[in-house]
C-alpha cells in the first residue's frame, strides 16, 4: 500500500499525527501542510482561503505539484453520499452539511461559513468572516463581493500558476515559484512563508519567521522518514509490510523525541486482497508504548 504515490479515494480512516506545524499520514506515509490565508477586505471582514500540500498527491494545480487550493475544490454526489473533492482526495460530508436549493448546493463548514456548488459540482462561491457571499463565477479571474468588491486572481500566462490575489490596486497575497513549485508567499501585513522541496517535489522545509519545520523522506519508497519542528522535537518513522492469509499488513512505528523525553507508537493497517489490483482496509490499530 505504500509502494506508489497516490491518495486514498475514500478517507474513512486518516491516521494523521499532528505536530505544531504539520501532520503525517501514517496510513500513506505522506506529509500534510495546511494553511489558511486571511484576506483582509475591510475592518470587519476577511475572506479565508485554504491551501494544503500533500506529499502523496500527484495533483498539479494553481500552486504547483502536491498543492491544492480551496478555489480548486468540487463536490461529488452519489446516492446517499456526498464528498468534498479536494483536488485528488475525497472528504465525506454529513447529510446535515449539505443543503440543496434549486440548481445550487450549499455545504456548511461550521461557524456559519459555507461553500456553494452548482449541480455539476463546480464551486460557485463562498462566505467571508461576516457570512457574506462572494461569487467566484461573476467574471473570469475574479471573486466578486456582496458590495461589488473585486478580488483579482492574477495567473502566469505561461504556466497558469497563481501569482497574486489583489483587491483593487492592493496586492493581498503574492506567490513566487522555483522550478514550478511554490517557493514563497508574501503577505501585506504578515510574515512571508518560504518553502523548499527535494528532487521529487516533496516538501522538505517550511519557514515562517523564526518557525521552521524540516521534513526528510525515504527516497526509495517516497515516504516520510523524519519531521523536525521549530522546537527541535523529532518524529521518526519505520515502515514494515507483510502478507498473510489473503491480507496485506502495513505496520508503522513512530518514535517521538523531544529533548530528553521520548515515546513510541505502533500503528497497523490490515487490508484484504480483493483482486490482484485491489485491496480493502479491514482493520486498523494503534498502540502507545510510552508517553512524553
Amino acid at each position: 500500500m505504500m509502494q506508489t504515490k497516490w491518495t486514498l479515494t475514500v478517507l474513512l480512516l486518516f491516521s494523521l499525527q499532528a505536530m505544531a506545524e504539520g501532520q503525517v499520514d501514517q496510513q500513506e506515509g505522506g506529509f500534510h501542510w495546511k494553511k489558511t490565508d486571511h484576506l483582509k477586505i475591510n475592518k470587519i471582514s476577511s475572506l479565508d482561503l485554504q491551501r494544503e500540500f500533500n506529499s502523496r498527491s500527484n495533483f498539479r494545480g494553481l500552486l504547483g505539484l502536491g498543492w491544492c487550493s480551496e478555489l480548486e475544490w468540487s463536490l461529488i454526489q452519489i446516492p446517499a453520499y456526498s464528498f468534498l473533492k479536494k483536488c485528488d482526495s475525497f472528504v465525506p460530508l454529513a447529510k446535515e452539511q449539505v443543503q440543496t436549493s434549486g440548481p445550487l448546493i450549499k455545504v456548511e463548514l461550521g461557524a456559519g461559513g459555507y461553500l456553494v456548488f452548482d449541480d455539476r459540482g463546480e464551486l460557485r462561491g463562498l462566505t467571508d468572516s461576516a457570512h457574506k457571499f462572494w461569487n467566484l463565477r461573476a467574471s473570469p479571474g475574479q471573486i466578486r463581493g456582496p458590495k461589488g468588491q473585486i478580488l483579482q486572481l492574477i495567473r502566469a500566462k505561461d504556466t497558469g500558476a497563481l501569482n497574486e490575489i489583489a483587491l483593487g490596486s492592493q496586492t493581498l497575497l503574492h506567490f513566487d515559484y522555483k522550478l514550478g513549485q511554490l517557493s514563497e508567499v508574501r503577505f501585506k501585513h504578515h510574515l512571508s512563508e518560504l518553502y523548499s522541496y527535494d528532487r521529487f517535489s516533496n516538501l522538505t522545509l517550511v519557514k515562517i519567521g523564526n518557525s521552521t519545520t524540516q521534513i526528510q523522506y525515504d527516497d526509495e519508497r517516497d515516504l516520510v522518514a523524519q519531521v523536525t519542528d521549530s522546537q527541535g522535537c523529532k518524529l521518526s518513522y519505520l515502515y514494515e509490510s507483510s502478507a498473510k492469509d489473503g491480507f496485506l499488513i502495513d505496520q508503522v512505528t513512530e518514535l517521538r523525541r523531544c529533548g530528553s523525553r521520548s515515546a513510541t507508537t505502533k500503528s497497523q493497517f490490515q487490508y484484504q486482497i480483493v483482486s490482484p489490483n485491489q485491496v480493502q482496509l479491514k482493520r486498523s490499530s494503534f498502540q502507545n508504548t510510552g508517553g512524553l
